[in-house]
């Protein structure tokens, strides 16, 4: 750290926590920062490039977010040669405060929603020459396998389970292009990946690990998925749509994905936490001690998007 960026010394680097990726808070001096280490083949070169890009593009159009920092030589990124292959790195920013799931109330909800919508409206000024292109229902299908095989002890749930990606894939499928609106988004906002500043107000968004070109909407479904497998009351929610809508208003189409949407974020959960066991380990999967939960969830946004 202390060769490549233009930070103080000395520098002290210790393990924060280990999931998707490797995070570490680094120190130096007396300021913080966030160390990530891309896990080995877990994403493509290109779609590494995007998630740093994108955060740097809406860094620089004024959104709170814990962006990149450049090295010494202008690289957004680095990479080295692990044991178990080659890692990219990157530092960003350290986010203060914490978790806006903390502190969560309506009026924060509603802000943090007129962020999201933000980011919409900046999104048709960044442009790069690979985008990474989400495929909600090609995910589904492609992890289903292993989510049947992690239920192989529970053959009435793997056959729900089945079912329920194949339908829910097919109307992923079937949404009319024409109606929907696509461009870069976060993939992942929710109460956790949002950060409140210690006076209170400031949001700073983190964790850009999902984004990519994918439906709008999309962005809603995944904040409301979050909010109802954490408890949250449902006026959490419809504030967060109310701020995305008071900055950017949703078409009928839209409005009718989204629980579709939260469907499809309670089966991706499933099946890509399952199809990445042997990387995350079984015992920090979360539904691997939840299933019933999980299964309840299912069919209660089943029912939600007229599938049942």
């Amino acid at each position: 750290m202390a060769r490549l960026y233009d930070i103080a010394t000395p520098v002290h680097c210790e393990l924060l926590a280990r999931g998707i990726n490797d995070n570490y808070i680094v120190r130096a001096g007396d300021k913080r920062y966030a160390l990530r280490a891309w896990r080995t083949g877990l994403r493509g070169d290109d779609e590494i490039a995007y998630e740093i890009a994108y955060s740097d593009y809406l860094k620089t159009q004024g959104i709170s977010l814990a962006g990149p920092i450049a090295t010494r030589g202008g690289g957004l990124d680095f990479c080295v040669d692990a044991p178990e292959g080659r890692r990219h790195v990157a530092l960003f920013e350290w986010a203060e405060g914490g978790p806006m799931h903390d502190v969560i109330d309506v009026p924060l909800a509603h802000e943090a929603g007129a962020l999201a919508g933000r980011l919409r409206t900046l999104a048709p000024g960044f442009e790069i020459a690979t985008p990474r292109l989400m495929d909600t229902a090609g995910g589904l299908r492609k992890h289903l396998p292993a989510l049947l095989e992690f239920l192989a002890d529970e053959p009435e749930t793997a056959a729900f389970l089945k079912d329920t990606v194949q339908v829910t894939a097919a109307a992923l499928d079937d949404v009319d292009a024409s109606d929907i609106a696509v461009g870069p988004t976060h993939g992942d906002i929710h109460t956790y990946n949002v950060f409140v500043a210690p006076d209170g107000k400031t949001l700073t968004l983190i964790d850009f690990d999902f984004c990519g070109v994918d439906q709008y909407a999309k962005e809603l479904g995944s904040f409301i998925w979050r909010s109802r497998y954490e408890g949250l009351p449902e006026a959490i929610n419809d504030a967060f749509v109310a701020g995305y809508e008071s900055v950017w208003p949703l078409s009928g189409a839209e409005r009718d994905l989204i629980p579709l949407s939260v469907l499809a974020r309670d089966l991706l959960i499933l099946c890509w936490s399952a199809g990445h066991i042997n990387a995350l380990g079984r015992s920090s999967v979360g539904f691997a001690q939840e299933v019933d939960s999980f299964i309840a969830s299912v069919r209660q946004n089943l029912e939600a998007a007229s599938l049942a």
